[in-house]
């Protein structure tokens, strides 16, 4: 068996996370030995499903008793204790691979585990945004690749190349993040669904599936809405997601006077249910990796308005269109209201089955170890 440890910060509930999450609970027991490690714990669904499914998570913040206090002297304690408990905790457990997500490949280099260990690590955002804003972060990255036999996964073959550039390497992979296909595909009854949440057959709802945070530009999202409204009076935006934007995001729509026209959720484990029930889906962000939760709104059969700088990898259907967020919210509201689709044509999404990716990393860990990992 394979001894792999998967690395993240904690179980939030957002697009990195979900895939770890399904990451664990979808690889093969007989091949895996999976451990996990977070500093963290956010007591989402995410955690509650990991510990219902017997997977072994370790959560150093059980183990910092200032963890969380904002005093500096506390937040010094906690730093060097984050530190020396992953390093400790990785020594001990001493896997044969260990595959990183998101800001901590710091930790690793800290760390340093023993030089026959395999690295993976999935970037999960823009590689733009990763070099104006995490500078150190690459540094670590790059000492990994120079130290230890690394692989870099990225979301799209634009982030390969990026990646591949940025390290003057070659040997970045592309591997989907995978969703559960069946789930979204599967049929359901759209008015009982809208009964559990106070909504009627005739209420037009506009969706975003994603955390309250400025690169999602839920500003622009609650502008394009009151468009919306103003057209169609019986308008509901419905939010998924939690985050530091989300007291902003609420207090502007109660100065707009749609405050009552709002539904926000947090912490849902029925994102395919609740994407069946959306009209059209808005999503107008500045940036992003590959957003996963397009790929799920588009096998749910959900219509969706992106913004343009959104990578054309990720539309596998005549379900996405794509707008400048230079274009005024009403532009965006007079598309939403008037377009509509006959037919869903689908042309490729099936490469996105969760049981097909898992199957290819598993498959890559293994050519890792045999060190043939490019074959």
């Amino acid at each position: 068996m394979i001894k792999v440890l998967q690395f993240i910060h904690g179980f939030n509930m957002g697009g990195a996370e979900t895939i770890v999450k399904n990451y664990c609970l979808n690889f093969n027991k007989d091949n895996i030995d999976l451990y996990v490690l977070c500093w963290d714990r956010y007591n989402s669904p995410y955690d509650k499903e990991l510990k219902d499914a017997g997977i072994n998570v370790k959560y150093l913040c059980d183990d910092m008793p200032f963890y969380g206090k904002e005093k500096i002297i506390f937040r010094i304690i906690n730093k060097i204790q984050l530190y020396a408990n992953i390093k400790k905790y990785i020594n001990n457990l001493n896997p044969d691979i260990i595959h990183t997500h998101l800001l901590v490949n710091k930790y690793i280099k800290f760390s340093r585990p023993k030089k026959n260990t395999k690295i993976f690590y999935t970037h999960h955002f823009s590689v733009e945004r990763w070099k104006n804003c995490f500078k150190s972060e690459i540094k670590k990255t790059r000492w990994l690749i120079d130290n230890y036999d690394t692989t870099i996964v990225a979301l799209n073959s634009k982030m390969k190349d990026d990646i591949n550039n940025l390290f003057n390497i070659q040997n970045t992979i592309v591997l989907n993040n995978g969703i559960a296909m069946d789930e979204f595909f599967q049929p359901m009854s759209k008015n009982e669904k809208r009964k559990e949440l106070n909504l009627n057959e005739s209420t037009f709802v506009v969706g975003h599936v994603g955390r309250f945070s400025k690169i999602k530009n839920h500003d622009f999202l609650i502008d394009v809405f009151v468009e919306i409204q103003k057209k169609k009076k019986n308008a509901i935006l419905l939010l998924v997601g939690k985050g530091e934007q989300k007291k902003h995001i609420i207090d502007k729509s109660e100065k707009l006077g749609i405050r009552n026209n709002l539904i926000i959720l947090s912490d849902r484990t029925d994102i395919d249910e609740l994407m069946k029930i959306m009209d059209i889906l808005i999503f107008p962000s500045f940036s992003e990796g590959v957003p996963v939760t397009l790929v799920e709104a588009q096998a749910a059969g959900l219509k969706c308005i992106v913004s343009d700088t959104i990578t054309k990898e990720v539309c596998y259907s005549n379900l996405l269109k794509y707008k400048s967020i230079i274009d005024s919210p009403n532009d965006w509201a007079r598309e939403a209201l008037k377009w509509s689709v006959d037919k869903i044509n689908y042309c490729g999404i099936e490469k996105w089955d969760l049981k097909l990716i898992i199957k290819e990393l598993e498959d890559r860990y293994t050519k890792s170890l045999k060190g043939d990992i490019n074959e």
